[in-house]
């Protein structure tokens, strides 16, 4: 008997899909928002073994037009041809004045509802505070 084959996605699939500027816009009302969107896209990596799930990363380019930095969250969802979610993830980042940055994230989701994914949607919020990490949360540290 020979090696056991492992699955494995085909190109297809871990191949880049992008989004750039000007085709996408941040769809607002105030004429005065600070972010404007760059660029996007998502690919699945790998298929885990015991689990039969698929990993997937994220990326999401953003502009801080502003005077000011912020912290800037985006939730990037991965949607079937009927607009039902397959697969969310969120992160977060501080983006400082007059600067374009990435943000990066990435989730799972099982292997059969991988031929279901047909596009992708995202959300971006932006707050002035600075990101509160979870160690900071819990007060001084005492050495």
């Amino acid at each position: 008997m020979g090696p056991k084959l492992g699955l494995f996605l085909t190109p297809s699939y871990t191949t880049l899909r992008t989004t750039k500027t000007p085709s996408v816009i941040i769809d607002t009302d105030d004429p005065n928002y600070p972010l404007k969107f760059i660029y996007d896209g998502y690919k699945f990596t790998k298929i885990v073994e015991g689990t039969k799930d698929v990993e997937w990363v994220w990326q999401y380019t953003v502009l801080n037009n502003s005077n000011k930095g912020y912290t800037v969250s985006v939730t990037f969802k991965l949607m079937d041809v009927d607009n039902f979610v397959i697969s969310s993830s969120s992160e977060r980042i501080w983006v400082n004045p007059h600067s374009e940055d990435t943000i990066i994230g990435g989730s799972s989701f099982s292997i059969y509802d991988l031929k279901r994914v047909h596009d992708r949607t995202w959300s971006i919020n932006y707050s002035s505070g600075n990101i509160i990490f979870p160690w900071e949360e819990l007060g001084p540290k005492i050495f």
